[in-house]
């Protein structure tokens, strides 16, 4: 299953001294950017991201966690301090990756912060996402995205080195910011 189809996972993108395993999310994709020189398409011609360009993406509304879903707090604090670094990658691009290894800590405190509200006491990252699947709070394609989601961050966490992310690292913001709100919404 190929669920991370964006540049932040291509293997173009990261730095090949990382040992991010053999995964075949990671092996199989195709990069929508080329090279690591980011650029825009402006009036006056094709020009590099600036530090404000990478501040107003960070900033955007389809980036923010929304207000009126009952995530809580610890929960939006970690996303919070997620997206701060991302908002200033565009002056020490490595906060990009600071970026998505807090979003990594955000998932898995949103996981728990949701079992805990049905009274279970949690465990390994793991078993808590399929605890949310057992408690019928999450679909089995959403279980399987947390799997592979749980894994991408424990590569990060245990990687010799970290990889390289820049303007890229917006998309984690998208795909994770679409499951903490998935986490958090009504069983049907």
């Amino acid at each position: 299953m190929h669920i991370f189809n964006t540049p932040a996972f291509s293997r173009s993108h990261r730095n090949e001294n990382t040992n991010l395993g053999n995964s075949p999310v990671l092996d199989n994709v195709k990069p929508k950017l080329s090279g690591t020189e980011l650029v825009k398409t402006t009036p006056v011609g094709v020009q590099p991201l600036t530090p404000q360009d990478y501040a107003n993406a960070a900033l955007s509304e389809d980036i923010s966690l929304p207000s009126n879903v009952g995530i809580p707090s610890g929960v939006r604090d970690l996303y919070a301090g997620a997206q701060a670094c991302m908002t200033y990658a565009g002056f020490w691009h490595p906060f990009s990756g600071v970026a998505v290894d807090l979003l990594g800590r955000a998932i898995e405190a949103a996981v728990i912060a949701r079992i805990q509200q049905f009274g279970s006491k949690g465990g390994s990252f793991k078993a808590n996402i399929d605890t949310l699947k057992h408690l019928e709070l999450i679909s089995e394609s959403q279980q399987q995205l947390l799997h592979e989601v749980r894994r991408y961050r424990n590569a990060r966490t245990h990687a010799k080195e970290q990889e390289y992310l820049g303007i890229a690292g917006l998309d984690f913001f998208r795909l994770y910011r679409k499951q903490i709100i998935e986490i958090f919404a009504d069983p049907a």
